[in-house]
């Protein structure tokens, strides 16, 4: 008998199963069988044959799946192969993206087509697809229907693998791949990188929001969060591209590596003629810096993309955990149309491989506890965001105090620590031996504190240009002081900016830190003992330069402070209990120092 009804039905969905074949549009063909079930729903109606109906509509549903079946995989098949082949067009456009697009649409159009089936057989809740209406626990225990399995065979691998490869292949060679050959040195200029990178991120940036809204969409549960790691780690390369700029642009100007890798080096003077190291006036500064500024306004685009898509996937996850809740655990709230629940439930399971519904619910409910701070790619665009914060931000602190190298450098050697001073001078004039004027040294690195301050709007000057020049404005991005305050203290407790100051300020004060810091290693690197006069020299160096730090803020640096605090000691007049008391009360201070 059901062969009889299935060849039937054939020879009505022969001549449109051949237009499909040919090219044309399956939903006539959809709309076909579904008026063929709706057929045999009356049939079952007017022989009130109910006992065999189930298997009656499911054995009828297969042989007109298999029908259409040739028909899906061709087209699937066909859509897959022109993504994978794609090649990216003049306008950043690719053919993969409309052939993606093109295998989604399908995949929703014969979801529809099993809901209107099973929504046709509900004879007003008697009866569903695979048999007689059942229960939420019996449902789940009942195998997947051979119909849905049959249908939807040809999309399980495409949604738990093939999706994410094809986006992902896509933005490499798409959007990635431009923005590659931006920040290829032997490709542009600094001036041509500051001002096509940035719009460039922002075309990857947006490839890959739009893939992960597909990804959390399609890509079954259990293979969510691998889908969406492969795509949030196109965020890594992303950081990579720019750093790889920033280490060209370094390498080019004399900054070393270690600086960049390591911010606690930034304290270590060193001396070199790379042009890093000239004052900011000098033309090959000025053009080393255009090209450090222009690298941080990448920097700090790549940090608000990053940071908003770290968002978005947070946002998402927690509602795709809510959705799982709502829609596959018993007792979390089953929708009213049971047909709609049964049919959701049974293409989740097919698409998690398992047999039945009940398997799934391990899977779901796994997922479903999963804490929200453990979100798919979340820590590795953290990750990007810090190496590219942070070497972003030490080669900026290091343009500014690479100048100090030179006059540091040479602090430790100095004979005038380890020498007594005459009495009397060489125009025969009674020295008073307590009396000590600031080194050479010590007035060089003041002199150069001096000029920090317009040295600092110069770069802000600077920033500003390279911004306009990438269309971005203030109120798009944060200026390059605020980014680098950010990113340089998380990687060094010891440097202290106030979080109210004005960034130009903050800024002054990080980059005196690291001088300050600078100037108390190469202190403890003098070879003791320090002679009585060397001693004095020594106090007399470090007052004066707290006195020159002091007019700008607040000394920011506690190892600095000890110091001072020591010498102060040391050369202190008085004696016995007036002394040691002092010494007591900042014992704590000093040690953690």
């Amino acid at each position: 008998f059901i062969d009889i009804r299935a060849d039937a039905g054939l020879e009505k969905l022969r001549p449109a199963a051949r237009n499909v074949a040919s090219g044309g549009d399956i939903g006539d063909l959809l709309g076909m069988v579904v008026d063929l079930i709706a057929q045999e729903r009356a049939f079952v109606d007017a022989t009130e044959t109910q006992a065999s109906a189930g298997l009656l509509t499911e054995q009828l549903l297969i042989v007109y799946i298999e029908a259409l079946q040739p028909s899906i995989v061709a087209r699937v098949a066909e859509l897959q192969l022109t993504a994978n082949n794609h090649r990216a067009d003049e306008d950043g456009g690719t053919n993969s993206d409309e052939s993606t697009s093109a295998i989604l649409d399908l995949y929703q159009t014969l979801t529809r087509f099993y809901g209107n089936v099973s929504e046709t057989l509900s004879m007003q809740g008697r009866l569903s697809v695979g048999g007689s209406m059942p229960d939420a626990e019996s449902m789940l225990a009942q195998p997947i229907p051979r119909s849905l399995q049959l249908l939807f065979d040809p999309f399980v691998q495409y949604m738990r693998s093939g999706l994410t490869d094809q986006h992902v292949s896509a933005i490499r060679e798409g959007s990635l791949g431009r923005l590659a050959r931006a920040a290829d040195p032997a490709s542009s200029d600094d001036e041509e990188f500051a001002r096509e990178a940035p719009g460039r991120i922002l075309e990857v940036f947006l490839d890959v929001d739009r893939a992960l809204s597909r990804v959390f969409e399609f890509v079954p549960a259990s293979a969510l969060y691998s889908a969406v790691a492969r795509i949030a780690g196109l965020v890594t390369e992303v950081a990579q591209l720019v750093a790889g700029r920033l280490d060209a642009v370094a390498g080019r100007c004399g900054i070393p590596s270690s600086v960049l890798s390591d911010p606690q080096v930034l304290a270590s003077p060193r001396l070199s003629s790379g042009a890093i190291y000239q004052p900011l006036a000098s033309e090959e500064k000025l053009e080393a810096v255009s090209g450090i500024v222009g690298v941080s306004v990448a920097s700090r685009l790549f940090d608000q993309c990053a940071t908003a898509l770290s968002a978005s996937i947070v946002r998402r996850s927690q509602e795709l955990l809510e959705l799982l809740r709502l829609r596959y655990l018993p007792g979390e709230g089953i929708p009213s149309a049971a047909e709609d629940y049964t049919t959701a439930v049974r293409l989740g399971a097919l698409m998690e491989s398992c047999a039945t519904a009940a398997e799934m619910h391990a899977v779901v409910d796994r997922l479903a506890n999963t804490a929200t701070d453990k979100a798919p790619g979340i820590e590795v665009i953290g990750d990007s965001l810090s190496m590219l914060g942070r070497r972003t931000s030490s080669a900026v602190v290091f343009a500014l105090v690479a100048p100090f190298s030179a006059p540091l450098a040479r602090i430790p050697g100095l004979g005038a620590w380890h020498s007594e001073r005459e009495s009397i001078s060489s125009m025969n004039i009674q020295v008073p031996l307590f009396s000590f004027s600031p080194s050479e040294e010590a007035v060089d690195i003041g002199e150069k504190m001096h000029i920090l301050l317009p040295e600092l709007e110069q770069v802000e000057a600077m920033d500003q240009q390279e911004m306009r020049g990438a269309q971005l404005g203030a109120e798009e991005l944060q200026s390059v002081f605020t980014y680098v305050a950010a990113w340089l203290p998380g990687a060094d407790s010891h440097v202290l900016v106030d979080r109210q100051a004005p960034p130009m300020q903050d800024m002054l004060s990080l980059v005196l830190a690291v001088v300050l810091r600078s100037i108390t290693r190469q202190i403890c690197a003098i070879k003791p003992p320090l002679s009585l006069s060397g001693r004095g020299q020594l106090a007399a160096d470090v007052d004066y330069i707290a006195s020159v730090v002091s007019s700008f803020a607040s000394p920011p640096c506690h190892e600095f402070d000890a110091v001072q605090r020591c010498l102060v000691r040391d050369n202190d007049p008085r004696s016995g209990a007036e002394a040691e008391t002092e010494i007591d009360t900042e014992a704590e201070v000093d040690t953690e120092a």
